[in-house]
C-alpha cells in the first residue's frame, strides 16, 4: 500500500476482511480470551476489523470502511472517481462476518474447502 501511494497509482484496493486468514474471531470472542493473547489466539486469526482503511490515510492515500452492501454499492464509484480525478488510491476495507459458511453451490467441488 505505501508503494502504491508513493507513486500515485490510481488503484482501487479493496480488503476482504474476516479478521483472520481463512477465518478469524469475532470482536466479542478476541475480547474475552484471558492471559498471553500471544499463547491463546489460532495462528490464522487476526485483530478484528482491524482498520486497513486508515492505514491507506495515514500513508497519504484514501481509506473507506464498509460494513453493509450499500456502503460497497456506495464506495466503489466514489473511489473510482477519486482515483481519476486525484492519481492517488484508494483502499476499501470491507468487513464481512468471519463465522458465515460457504453458500452452496449447483456442484460441490464449487463448495469444496482446499483447506
Amino acid at each position: 500500500m505505501e508503494t502504491i501511494i508513493r507513486y500515485k497509482l490510481p488503484v482501487v484496493v479493496v480488503v476482504v476482511n474476516n479478521g483472520g486468514i481463512y477465518r478469524g474471531l469475532t470482536p466479542e470472542d478476541f475480547k474475552s480470551v484471558d492471559g498471553d493473547p500471544t499463547l491463546q489466539f489460532p495462528v490464522l486469526s487476526l485483530t478484528p476489523e482491524c482498520r486497513y482503511d486508515e492505514m491507506a490515510k495515514a500513508f497519504g492515500g484514501r481509506g473507506v470502511l464498509c460494513r453493509t452492501v450499500d456502503e460497497v454499492r456506495k464506495a466503489l464509484p466514489e473511489a473510482y472517481d477519486f482515483v481519476q480525478k486525484e492519481q492517488r488510491p484508494t483502499l476499501i476495507n470491507l468487513i464481512i462476518a468471519n463465522d458465515s459458511e460457504r453458500k452452496a453451490q449447483e456442484h460441490d467441488w464449487l463448495t469444496r474447502s482446499k483447506m
